[in-house]
């Protein structure tokens, strides 16, 4: 099992920079990142592949904070991380 922390900077990091890379690709100000529509489509991938990480970190540090509520803890994270994508979604 690894550190929580751990896990929670390695996904910062990479939503981070997939979201920076697609900010860029989409702005044009970053004359070298390619703007084409499946490049684009790649950076929000690896960004939302680092929202599953932290995801990851905050599933595991709640298991073990609450054993006896495991279930329904699990069931509010996860509709809330459902949740944030729609709301994303929405807004832009």
């Amino acid at each position: 099992v690894s550190d929580p922390k751990k896990t929670a900077f390695i996904g910062g990091a990479i939503q981070f920079t997939g979201y920076l890379l697609a900010y860029l690709a989409s702005r044009a100000a970053e004359p070298r990142v390619n703007s084409s529509v499946p490049i684009v489509a790649l950076l929000f991938a690896v960004a939302w592949h680092g929202g599953a990480w932290l995801d990851a970190a905050g599933v595991s540090v709640n298991c073990v904070n609450f054993p006896r509520n495991r279930g329904m803890v699990l069931g509010i994270l996860k509709s809330f991380f459902g949740l944030s994508g729609s709301v994303f979604a929405q807004v832009y």
